[in-house]
């Protein structure tokens, strides 16, 4: 069993691979640090969740995009 959590992370790791590589990804990640944020501090926790969350809504965007019928297999909670 996956969480979306892990997921959301999972993608982030490959986008950020194919950045590096080939220089652009299809979700058009920024090729910096995967949290360019001082995880240390409440207010770095709070800019990493905002930047997961962002990333979460744009993969299913994408997902609803170029997966036709995805409304059917995908629930959100």
């Amino acid at each position: 069993r996956v969480l979306e959590e892990d997921a959301v992370i999972a993608v982030l790791l490959c986008e950020n691979s194919v950045t590096l590589r080939h220089g652009a990804s299809a979700l058009a990640v920024p090729p910096d640090a995967v949290f360019p944020c001082d995880v240390g501090e409440v207010d770095g926790l709070h800019k990493r969740d905002g930047i997961l969350d962002k990333l979460h809504q744009n993969i299913l965007r994408f997902i609803y995009t170029y997966a036709p019928g995805a409304d059917t297999y995908i629930t959100e909670e």
